[in-house]
């Protein structure tokens, strides 16, 4: 370029990585193990400056005193309680002592949902002192019914999830709950179409189901006023949350791979068969939507038949259209589209009126069975 530039162009990147001395026969290999360990390193960087940042701007400023108005009016602004071994303080969330984990390590997750609750943060102490703490994370901890449960509520909270899911990814405590996630950390993807390391992309979808809670976008609507339907949107979150957890293990069909991970991830956590099944479908066919509207003729009944088969039911084929959608806009900025948009709304339209055509004509074939069953034994 002639000149200092602050970009690792694409085009310079095998270069760079050679240099480095990454030296795997394949190009993408040797290309995506330098950019994941570049992601990571810068990852901690900074981590670590925001750290000290918040550090020092919590440190008190020289100022003239106060009035007793401006006192008093300071005061009740900074009004300070605690709950369950932690302070909530000027929008943070503070430890009331510095054993509070070694108590009761089921507070580690805790802590995310009492910020959840109260639109608070971790302080820089709460989030220094859960990084001390990760020993306590154990397998133990991860099959205790009471962090379980804790993480199903921060999951229930629709609209209002990504914040929680960030923070514990950024103290280490997300991958320490569900490894399968945290093997996607600097995780380099490397289709054209990705601009995020395997995690970020998950955290950003997070972040586009969130925003369907209430988003004032006319082209959202409809996925909106799905969004409100569903019954069990930890579920959705859940998927969402594994739905690329298959790329860590460098499979040549992530959403298979991952599929089985999920499973696993999702018994461990204690959900029942009936909801361990429905993970199990949006993350093994969380491609199924884009593939079909892209590579089907959506205006034949056979392919919105044979789509219908593959989703089963209504409530299948909302959650799946919103993590799609969410997948979708998480994937970069131009992804999502008009004619996405169009396309995704279309099948599950059809999609929907087939499912509802079929349960119609199953009731009505039941009923007749049933007047059928009446009637021979009347004349019995």
């Amino acid at each position: 370029h002639d000149r200092a530039v602050d970009v690792l162009a694409r085009n310079a990147q095998p270069a760079v990585a050679r240099n480095l001395g990454y030296t795997a026969r394949s190009l993408a290999r040797r290309v995506s193990t330098f950019m994941s360990d570049y992601y990571r390193h810068a990852r901690h960087i900074h981590l670590i400056t925001r750290t000290i940042e918040q550090r020092l701007a919590f440190l008190p400023q020289p100022k003239r005193l106060p009035t007793i108005k401006q006192f008093l009016h300071e005061r009740r602004k900074n009004a300070m309680y605690v709950v369950d071994g932690f302070k909530f303080v000027r929008g943070e969330v503070h430890p009331a002592a510095p054993n509070v984990f070694e108590q009761d390590p089921t507070r580690l997750l805790r802590v995310f949902r009492h910020g959840q609750q109260r639109g608070c943060v971790l302080g820089p102490d709460a989030a220094q002192l859960v990084r001390n703490s990760r020993h306590l994370l154990r397998p133990e901890f991860r099959a205790d019914p009471r962090v379980q449960d804790t993480f199903l509520e921060i999951l229930r909270h629709r609209g209002n999830v990504a914040p929680a899911l960030r923070a514990m990814h950024e103290v280490g405590v997300l991958g320490a709950l569900l490894p399968a996630f945290g093997r996607l950390t600097g995780l380099v993807q490397l289709e054209f179409f990705h601009i995020y390391t395997a995690d970020e992309h998950t955290l950003v979808c997070v972040e586009m189901l969130d925003q369907l809670q209430d988003s004032t976008d006319p082209t959202l609507r409809c996925y909106v006023d799905l969004f409100q339907e569903i019954e069990r949107p930890e579920l959705l979150y859940l998927a969402l949350l594994l739905h690329d957890v298959g790329k860590g293990r460098r499979t040549a069909d992530h959403a298979a791979s991952g599929s089985r991970m999920a499973v696993a991830a999702a018994r461990r956590l204690g959900l029942d068969a009936a909801a361990v099944d429905i993970i199990r479908f949006l993350v093994g066919h969380h491609l199924a939507m884009v593939h079909t509207g892209l590579k089907r003729d959506l205006d034949d009944p056979d392919e919105i038949e044979q789509f219908a088969r593959l989703v089963e039911n209504t409530e299948r084929l909302k959650l799946l259209t919103l993590l799609t959608v969410a997948d979708t806009r998480g994937t970069s900025t131009t992804l999502w589209n008009g004619f996405k948009n169009t396309m995704l709304s279309k099948l599950y339209t059809r999609t929907a009126g087939h499912l509802a055509g079929k349960s119609v004509a199953e009731r009505a074939d039941q009923n007749q069975r049933n007047r059928l069953a009446r009637t021979v034994r009347e004349q019995l």
